[in-house]
């Protein structure tokens, strides 16, 4: 099975994002980038989404109501699967739909995913770096006890199914314990059966006991309420004492306050009415200097002289004035265009003389200067300047290809010279064919003696008594013949050949008896032949040696001729080319020249300025259009402010008239009006302000009379609630309300004091009851101690009582134990079913272990040790499993063997790695899931990092591999079409 791609709705903080995956993928991502968002949603299409109740993140989306995606699978069987899950039941609706239109819901998933559940899968198939982790956490044989229950499922699962059942047994029962279940029920059934012998013996003097209790317990009680009730009397006693100063006290300042009787008077009459003459006498005062001050106030006003007419026209005349620096700046400015249109008409006539232009020059206006013609113009320029450096490189190279030609036509003939004549080459190849010749003969004579030698050794009698010798005789010939041939050795080759068929022949005439010693007769003749060939005269080694180098030479030459001839035909060529480009410069220089006369006659210009220096006379041309625009501007400019500067001083004019200013010229004018506005503004200033603080005043007297008003208001309503007339009687009536205030705020504390007390209060003040006296409470005091001692004494008794019947009880009584006796060892037997039930689940675990140590564990520990050494580099040959204690170990190089607790961290991890790995290959067999991996690798070092990822590239060919990481050193191993990169 492999992802092809996903697609995620709503998930986390992914929405419509699609991604696609190859069979080894990477997909790299910063921290909160999404990977891990990615893995849980491939989790959670295939087998649901997380329940509200499990601690798994849900990864709901926040901005997107939709919930869930699709993933596209590629399977054998199956053909491309598309799988879909979106927000429904607690772990989503599913919908499954295949290549042939069949559409399925969650059974037609367990079908296609083989059964496997999600825990089963994140535990073989999906890997991170906390697998790495729970090694850091074991220590000694627990680490081995890990791995082994690694190799079975992918996680420690199997050790901790195995550790809860034993922990389950040991809290049950233990043979020699006292803790666990059974042994304490056990115990205690034994305690019960001892007490309920001895109960039948206790039973009567027990009932007399209680008796005996009831009875002190009644006398107990009664003596108890009587203590509580004197004490209670004696506490009432002295509370009563206590509160009986403050109600006689009470008592007087009633009295005082109906001697008295109810006066009406305002709350802290006295005090306002002070404050009330204070305020009406300061208002009084402030109201006389206001009014004084207001008379003041209008005198001046009416001293003031404003001239309306300046007023009326306040605002022409700030314009005017502030309009002066203008006036000023266009007069500068009107001689500035003067001098600037001199310079423009000396600029224009400059540029008319250096360009030679002989047309108008308002025309120059018209002309086409755009963008476009410049450009048209600059590559015409360039072209032109171009094509005289081309014709100076195409000069040089015909002189130099000349050269070339000449020196190489010289060398040609000087190696021609040096060759050998033909009749000189003949003779010194006929030298070395003869030497050669003697040498294949040399060989062939070598070969004679050698058969010859073979058959006279085996004898005539029994060479012919074994025709397969002559078989054997003729291949060897046959195959000496053709590698000789092979060589270029013709004359030995063909002296074999025909010796191959004199064997073959010798082998028929042999099968069909002997006839004669023939065959060595004719080796000899052949071997006479052949050594009066040799003896022929021979050349000398020298000699040979001298014709080698010779001919070796000459062949040199002949090469040297001809690769020499090669470059000259080249060098022809490149002439002929040189002057096909002379012709083509020709044809482009007429015509770019054509093109440069005809802009120049456009623009006016002589021939000159028109083909050497167009581009000069263009931008001269642009800059003449530009001192034209310039100037015509200019003259606008100059015009307008003429017009303004009149405008101006016709304004100013008018307005003079109507104020009766006097004045030489327009600036002494404006100044002398500015001066005359500012006097009159000044003065309206003075107007206006005394005016307001006219109104001011007026405005505070208004008030200081209202509150004068409210202020006698408020005295009378003082007076009207008194009901007095006069300050006097208003006076002396506060006194007697102080007098009742001062009554009542001493009432109020001791009305506090006997609102906290828990004993009766008389109904009326005259009928006080007297205190209590000492003799009385001394004897409450006697009674209360007679009691104490009483009640102790029966404290005593009752606890004896109590003691002797617990001593009693402490089995109960004879039928409660016998009840006891039979409901332990019922609880018994229910704890020894529950015994039986994990005792049973432990002999199927080691059963089904067993069964795994046989059939599948081999296979896992092979492939685990092929990979671990892998992983080490060879430093770890293999992994060995003891089946009766389910303990690996590791054998390294060197034969020594090491248990896992005594590896490095590193190596610990890399054992791990190849055992998880391991189980996921062999389960593949049966079902090829994808291997998901976040980060597992991260505390590898670069040489482990290195044969970690070459591990998983071999892996990648047999299962899908989808690597997240945030580690960009990752990126290295894998293709730029295998890797994702999300932001």
């Amino acid at each position: 099975m492999r992802i092809k791609e996903i697609l995620i709705y709503g998930y986390g903080k992914f929405e419509q994002f699609h991604l696609k995956f190859s069979p080894y993928h990477i997909v790299f991502g910063r921290n909160e980038a999404g990977k891990s968002t990615i893995m849980s949603f491939i989790h959670s299409i295939l087998f649901g989404f997380p329940t509200r109740q499990q601690s798994e993140v849900r990864y709901e989306p926040k901005m997107n109501s939709k919930y869930g995606g699709q993933i596209t699978l590629e399977m054998d069987n199956w053909g491309e699967v598309r799988i879909e899950r979106i927000k429904g039941k607690a772990v989503g609706d599913v919908t499954v739909y295949l290549e042939d239109g069949t559409r399925g819901e969650e059974e037609l998933l367990q079908e296609i995913l083989g059964g496997i559940d999600k825990e089963t899968y994140q535990s073989i198939f999906s890997f991170n770096v906390h697998g790495l982790q729970q090694i850091d956490r074991l220590k000694g044989e627990e680490i081995s006890k890990f791995l082994f229950s690694t190799s079975a499922v992918g996680t420690d699962r199997i050790l901790e199914a195995e550790q809860l059942i034993q922990k389950e047994l040991d809290k049950l029962y233990k043979p020699t314990g006292v803790k666990p279940e059974l042994n304490v029920q056990l115990n205690k059934l034994k305690q019960t059966e001892k007490k309920l012998n001895e109960a039948k013996v206790k039973i009567d003097q027990y009932e007399k006991f209680l008796d005996k209790l009831e009875t002190v317990k009644n006398e107990l009680v009664s003596k108890r309420e009587r203590l509580e009730q004197l004490e209670a009397n004696i506490i009432e006693g002295r509370e009563w004492n206590r509160i009986y100063p403050l109600l006689i006290e009470k008592k007087n300042i009633v009295q005082q306050l109906e001697e008295i009787g109810n006066i009406s008077f305002p709350d802290d009459g006295l005090t306002k009415l002070e404050r009330f003459e204070h305020e009406k006498k300061s208002i009084q005062n402030r109201l006389s200097v206001l009014l004084e001050k207001q008379k003041q106030i209008q005198a001046e006003i009416d001293n003031l002289n404003v001239q309306d007419d300046v007023i009326k026209n306040k605002d022409s005349i700030e314009l005017i004035v502030e309009d002066i620096p203008t006036y000023r700046n266009d007069e500068q400015k009107v001689k500035q265009l003067q001098v600037q249109l001199q310079q423009l008409d000396d600029e224009i006539q400059r540029l008319i003389g250096s360009l030679g232009f002989q047309g108008s020059v308002e025309s120059v206006l018209q002309y086409n200067l755009s963008f476009a013609r410049k450009d048209e113009v600059k590559q015409l320029s360039e072209k032109r300047n171009l094509l005289i450096e081309k014709k100076k490189e195409l000069e040089q190279r015909e002189e130099e290809c000349r050269d070339k030609l000449i020196e190489a036509e010289i060398y040609i003939e000087q190696l021609r010279n040096r060759i050998l004549k033909v009749n000189e080459q003949k003779e010194f190849e006929q030298l070395i064919e003869n030497h050669e010749k003697q040498n294949d003969l040399s060989k062939e004579l070598e070969l004679i003696n050698k058969q010859i030698q073979m058959f006279e050794k085996d004898g005539d009698s029994n060479a012919y008594t074994k025709p397969n010798v002559f078989l054997l005789s003729f291949i060897i010939s046959l195959v000496a013949g053709i590698l000789t041939f092979f060589f270029q050795y013709g004359g030995v080759a063909a002296n074999l050949f025909v010796l191959s068929i004199i064997f073959l022949i010798l082998y028929f005439t042999k099968r069909k008896g002997p006839k004669g010693n023939t065959f060595i007769d004719t080796l000899k003749k052949q071997k006479a032949q052949v050594e009066q060939q040799v003896s022929q005269a021979q050349p000398q080694l020298n000699e040979i040696e001298v014709a080698k180098q010779k001919l070796a030479a000459n062949n040199d030459l002949l090469r040297k001729i001809e690769i020499e001839e090669i470059q000259l035909r080249s060098l022809n060529h490149q002439f002929d080319n040189i002057i096909q480009s002379f012709e083509q410069w020709e044809t482009e220089w007429v015509n770019n020249e054509s093109k440069m006369l005809k802009i120049g006659a456009e623009y006016n210009l002589p021939k000159q300025m028109a083909t050497q220096f167009l581009m000069e006379s263009f931008e001269r041309l642009e800059q003449l259009r530009e001192k034209l625009l310039q100037r015509n501007q200019l003259v606008k400019q100059f015009n307008l402010l003429q017009k303004n500067i009149q405008e101006k001083a016709t304004k100013l004019e008018r307005l003079a008239e109507q104020v009766e200013l006097k004045g030489t010229n327009y600036q002494e004018q404006v100044l002398l009006l500015k001066q005359m506005l500012s006097e009159q503004l000044e003065l309206l200033t003075k107007q206006s302000h005394l005016r307001e603080k006219y109104e001011e005043i007026g405005e505070q007297i208004q008030a200081l009379q209202t509150e004068l008003k409210t202020i006698e208001e408020s005295i009378a309503e003082l007076y009207q609630v008194a009901q007095v007339d006069t300050k006097e009687s208003f006076i002396k009536k506060g006194e007697q309300a102080k007098q009742i205030e001062q009554l009542k705020n001493a009432l109020v504390p001791i009305e506090k004091q006997l609102l906290y007390t828990n004993i009766p209060l008389p109904y009326s003040q005259e009928q006080i009851p007297a205190k209590l006296t000492s003799q009385q409470f001394e004897r409450m005091d006697a009674e209360k101690n007679q009691l104490q001692e009483e009640i102790e004494q029966l404290e005593k008794e009752r606890a004896q009582l109590s003691y002797e019947i617990e001593t009693m009880e402490e089995g109960g009584t004879y039928t409660d134990l016998l009840h006891q006796f039979h409901q332990e060892k019922f609880e018994l037997r229910e704890g020894v079913k529950k015994w039986a039930v994990y005792q049973t689940a432990k002999y199927a675990l080691e059963k089904s272990m067993d069964i795994y140590k046989v059939e599948k564990l081999p296979k896992v520990i092979e492939l685990a040790s092929e990979y671990f050494s892998l992983l080490t580099d060879g430093n770890y040959e293999r992994i060995q499993l003891d089946k009766e204690k389910d303990l690996l170990y590791v054998k390294r190089r060197d034969g020594m063997i090491f248990e896992p607790k005594e590896l490095s961290q590193a190596t610990g991890e890399q054992l791990y790695v190849s055992i998880r790995f391991a189980l996921a290959i062999t389960m593949s067999e049966q079902l090829k899931l994808p291997f998901l991996i976040d980060d597992g690798f991260v505390h590898f070092d670069g040489t482990r990092q290195v044969k970690m990822m070459e591990l998983l590239g071999k892996l990648s060919q047999h299962v899908q591999i989808l690597y997240f990481t945030c580690h960009e050193d990752y990126l290295q191993y894998f293709p730029k079409d295998q890797m994702t990169i999300i932001e």
